[in-house]
């Protein structure tokens, strides 16, 4: 998409907006068979017998507004959705390599098993029976984490 911007990196709006437009298209080019999958799944009967003689059918009857019925709530829930995970994407494989060659979580992961090997020797000191489960929590946390 770089070379639509000038060979500049989108930015994180133009991101979303193309996203949602795309998402916006082709689900209204989709749409009909959205309804027609619906009214076969839902009236199982002899009237609708396939794809094409259920979009013909649909659109004989009720015209084309039969065959984009509902498709107001179906784009504010799939369009929003889609633009949010494309822009989710699109932002951790833009900064994620950078955090992970930093290693900027290790501090924190080092302080909260510090904090842990803590409580557990409080636990072991005051014979409690949860040692164990402080002892498993803190085993979840991978060594690889901090480094080890």
């Amino acid at each position: 998409m770089r070379e639509a911007n000038g060979g500049n990196e989108l930015s994180t709006w133009q991101y979303l907006l193309a996203a949602g437009g795309t998402k916006g298209l082709a689900s209204i080019a989709t749409y009909p068979h959205e309804v027609v999958r619906t009214r076969m799944r839902e009236a199982a009967s002899a009237r609708y017998q396939s794809m094409l003689q259920s979009i013909a059918l649909i659109a004989k009857e009720e015209g084309r507004r039969g065959l984009y019925s509902g498709i107001g709530p179906h784009l504010l829930r799939v369009v929003p959705n889609t633009a949010i995970m494309f822009v989710s994407f699109e932002l951790l494989s833009r900064h994620l390599p950078a955090v992970m060659e930093e290693r900027a979580w290790q501090q924190h992961v080092a302080e909260v098993q510090q904090k842990l090997q803590n409580w557990q020797h409080k636990l072991r000191a005051s014979s409690w029976y949860t040692a164990q489960a402080v002892s498993k929590v803190a085993s979840i946390i991978p060594a690889s984490c901090t480094g080890g």
